[in-house]
């Protein structure tokens, strides 16, 4: 872990979101807790995330012990290029990059696919949930316009209708996230979570990178039996903490 992921950071996009002070820290030792608590504290941080390995039991008694709750926890699954073959494509709904006039179909999609969905943010009570909600939709639409976010946006395009999208961002000169997948509640059964998986997993192998990697909330089985069956395996996993800070 890199000495700047250990270090609280503010996090811009979700500030101006949720419209609180926000920072954000991936502790590796115990000493790491506190300086960022303090260093938060000095920023006016109102809420502080950090994000450690399972492993890691020292800092997980730490962060407890510093009134920090858990709000999810979480697994990584990456899928070698070197080591297997990518499965065929078995869907019948056709995949495409998106365009410009798909953005405002993206956003339909994300809110109703993710509807009900709990992530670490719904996990919060102090969080409003109508803006956890809107999380994704916004996430989707921003990942079509700010390479910062994605650097591709795959779509289902059903004879016009489109029916869910995919974003990818490379994280390295090694490895490719599958960062946000969504499809909507109708065309869901049709294959199509699968075919943005393997048109993902093409994506990357075509533009040389060795692996692809995805993840997800570990109670979050339905995804998880995709992934295994196309090949990915499981690397890692994690704890997302949440305190409130300057009551």
């Amino acid at each position: 872990m890199s000495e700047t992921a250990r270090q609280a950071q503010l996090l811009s996009w979700d500030t101006n979101h949720f419209g609180l002070r926000m920072a954000r820290f991936a502790p590796e030792n115990v000493s790491d807790i506190q300086t960022a608590v303090d260093w938060s504290r000095d920023q006016g941080v109102k809420f502080l995330m950090a994000r450690c390995d399972t492993s890691n039991v020292a800092v997980v008694h730490e962060l407890q012990h510093h009134m920090f709750l858990l709000m999810d926890t979480f697994v990584h699954y990456t899928f070698s290029f070197a080591k297997k073959t990518i499965p065929v494509d078995s869907g019948v709904i056709p995949i495409r990059p998106f365009q410009p006039d798909d953005i405002p179909k993206i956003h339909d999609v994300a809110r109703d696919s993710f509807k009900g969905y709990v992530g670490h943010f719904h996990s919060d009570p102090r969080l409003d949930r109508e803006t956890c909600d809107s999380v994704y939709s916004e996430w989707a639409v921003n990942s079509c316009r700010d390479r910062n976010l994605a650097d591709e946006v795959l779509v289902a395009d059903r004879d016009g209708d489109l029916q869910g999208f995919a974003t990818l961002k490379v994280l390295n000169a090694v490895s490719v996230e599958g960062a946000l997948f969504g499809v909507a509640p109708k065309a869901q059964g049709l294959g199509i979570y699968r075919s943005f998986m393997v048109r993902g997993m093409q994506w990357c192998l075509e533009r040389g990178f060795g692996e692809m990697e995805v993840g997800t909330q570990v109670n979050n089985y339905a995804v998880q039996r995709v992934w295994q069956r196309l090949g990915f395996e499981i690397q890692t996993s994690g704890h997302t903490f949440h305190l409130w800070l300057n009551d």
